[in-house]
């Protein structure tokens, strides 16, 4: 990337990342810094700003600087405690709560930032910074892919986390709408209107999507691509990625490296149509899928204005 393009990123200022456990209450103290407050064991409650906020295990407080706050306990209790600074926050420091018992990326990263703090090398300022900045993106996608997941239709949202759920399986018309309290026909209105295609095309999206991450690592075979991707038939994978990024599979990892090319329409009629353009950028992204609809929403109103 040329000089003139390069775009510095700020990163968070770690300041400690510690275990703690043990089986009183700890009394109201403050912070100068935002405090992240993970509960590894037990159950307890942390008082702040008036409001009560309850721990279990895969449950993460985020506390913000200079705000007093306590902590109750239902006897022995362990937390990870990461305290940080943010002149451009990636977390906003609002008192709440996390559930991060679903994703064990966010609970590993931080138990592994609390190991290397107390390593007895120390660890380069970077490095845990580096660090700290990887952890608060994925928790703040994951705030806002939830976010994003409330704002769908209750049918749309149980039929969307199945499919996430079950990626590589096949999945059936019948036990989708049975598994989303919906009948099927219903299911692909919403998909359409929210997405532009239907149940099944927006799971070969986002396993496409998968496929084109996992060509980025030059030691895996198509053969061994395709099957983490969902496709037994390496053959009718490659046919399927062709048509829908216009080239095999082994010439789009060859240029992936200079310049990876773009998702041109999944594979839908009219590529340069909107609903192309919809499909594109969500395969592209297949993290942020939940954020679709308010993408294409703002995108359609910033092309009328």
């Amino acid at each position: 990337m040329p000089a003139s393009q390069t775009q510095l990123v700020r990163l968070p200022r770690l300041q400690s990342a510690l275990d703690h456990e043990g089986d009183r209450p700890v009394p109201f103290h403050s912070h100068a810094v935002t405090e992240l407050v993970y509960t590894v064991s037990g159950g307890i409650r942390i008082d702040v700003n008036g409001a009560a906020l309850a721990g279990r295990p895969g449950i993460l407080f985020v506390l913000p600087a200079n705000v007093l706050h306590n902590q109750w306990n239902d006897g022995a209790w362990k937390t990870r405690c990461v305290l940080y600074a943010d002149d451009a926050p990636l977390l906003d420091d609002t008192p709440r709560t996390l559930d991060l018992s679903g994703d064990a990326l966010a609970g590993r990263w931080i138990a592994d930032l609390c190991q290397l703090h107390a390593a007895q090398s120390p660890l380069p300022e970077a490095v845990g910074n580096g660090f700290l900045y990887t952890l608060l993106s994925r928790l703040g996608n994951l705030e806002q892919q939830r976010r994003n997941t409330d704002e769908l239709h209750p049918r749309l949202a149980q039929a969307v986390q199945f499919i996430h759920a079950h990626l590589t399986e096949v999945i059936d018309a019948e036990t989708l709408a049975s598994e989303s309290c919906a009948s099927y026909s219903h299911l692909s209105a919403l998909f359409r209107d929210a997405f532009g295609c239907g149940p099944l095309k927006y799971q070969q999206n986002l396993r496409l999507a998968s496929a084109q991450k996992l060509l980025l690592n030059p030691y895996m075979s198509l053969d061994e691509i395709a099957a983490q991707s969902g496709y037994e038939d390496t053959n009718y994978f490659v046919r399927l990625f062709r048509k829908t990024y216009g080239m095999p599979p082994g010439k789009w990892r060859k240029g992936a490296s200079a310049s990876a090319p773009v998702a041109r329409g999944s594979g839908v009629r009219g590529q340069g149509s909107e609903r192309g353009e919809r499909l594109g950028w969500l395969s592209r992204n297949p993290l942020a899928v939940y954020e679709g609809r308010r993408q294409w929403q703002k995108a359609g109103a910033q092309a009328g204005a």
